[in-house]
């Protein structure tokens, strides 16, 4: 499935070859002829990967995360508290963006680097829209992933002299660590809601 068959920024965020790279030296042509190819089982045979496999709680906690976010108000994403420095709701948000499109699609699937810009995103709709966006892509590329891939270490992009081979990681830590992202993310996004509230009243 070609990414101009994609519909809304997901097809934006995957690679512009409609490929995906699920090992060091492994492509997968085609999302649409690996969906259309049945999985073999479990039995002692490798088969192809779901969130729900790899971390069952996943599409929970993201589900809850947008629903936090839905239901925090229009004017609060672009305030921050009186008095106090840090990062406006939004930033936050457009920051998770970012994080999971250079994560997944720069370093796990050895992407080109693509640098988005929060002009892009400039209302509480666009943001969550984004999010949900680099989720999707996400969830393409984990359908595809061999559980053997999950092995396959990745550079971390960093300092080069301080990038040895200690710090470069396996996918299962690249993608555990976007998770992770997440939910701190929201616990912060949460907790800057409940400070601009109470100082409204």
């Amino acid at each position: 499935m070609p990414c101009s068959t994609i519909p809304g920024r997901a097809a934006r965020l995957l690679p512009a070859t409609g490929s995906l790279r699920v090992g060091c030296d492994e492509t997968i042509g085609s999302l649409e002829f690996n969906r259309r190819s049945p999985r073999p089982g479990i039995g002692g045979v490798l088969k192809a990967m779901t969130i729900a496999d790899l971390y069952p709680y996943w599409n929970d906690s993201h589900a809850e995360f947008m629903e936090a976010l839905n239901a925090i108000e229009d004017e609060l994403w672009g305030r921050t508290p009186a008095g106090r420095e840090g990062r406006t709701i939004a930033e936050i948000a457009f920051h998770v963006i970012e994080t999971e499109c250079f994560w997944i699609g720069e370093v796990a699937q050895s992407g080109p680097k693509n640098r988005l810009d929060p002009a892009n995103y400039p209302t509480k709709g666009a943001l969550i829209e984004g999010i949900e966006a680099a989720r999707s892509a996400t969830i393409l590329y984990l359908d595809v992933l061999k559980y053997e891939s999950l092995k396959s270490v990745r550079g971390i992009p960093a300092d080069p002299k301080n990038n040895v081979p200690e710090t470069n990681m396996p996918l299962s830590w690249i993608i555990w660590h976007v998770m992770e992202h997440e939910i701190y993310h929201w616990g912060q996004i949460v907790r800057r809601a409940e400070d601009l509230q109470s100082k409204a009243r």
